[in-house]
């Protein structure tokens, strides 16, 4: 059994990582980043870990980067990672890749999905 750490605000990323966990037959436990960032240092020992989270201004939210940073890595034999969007990843993908080799984990799998975007700021709400 693996696990999938994820981290959602509008409940897009958590919807995903629930779907991926279903279709996946049990085969992973769905974990959330917050919970995870109040140990002093998570261990995560599965030999399968997932990301799941949303882009934040075309990179990852905080404390996702700060969940990667902070957590020790023991024993991953596969990673994959998933993002949700609204019109675009910037380099969110390039970005994880990076943080997890500084940590020794290569990533195994990546892929976007794209959901209604919500950057209110780039659209007219009146």
């Amino acid at each position: 059994m693996g696990k999938i750490f994820w981290f959602s605000a509008t409940g897009n990323s958590f919807r995903a990582a629930q779907q991926i966990a279903e279709e996946s037959g049990g085969k992973y436990e769905l974990v959330k980043i917050t919970d995870s960032l109040i140990a002093s240092s998570p261990v995560i020992e599965d030999k399968e870990v997932g990301l799941v989270f949303p882009v934040y201004g075309w990179t990852l939210p905080q404390p996702v980067k700060d969940f990667i940073k902070k957590a020790e890595f023991r024993n991953i034999e596969y990673c994959f990672g998933v993002i949700t969007m609204g019109g675009a990843a910037g380099k969110a993908g390039l970005i994880l890749k990076s943080l997890l080799k500084k940590r020794g984990i290569e990533l195994s799998f990546f892929d976007r999905a794209a959901m209604p975007d919500n950057c209110i700021y780039l659209f007219d709400t009146t």
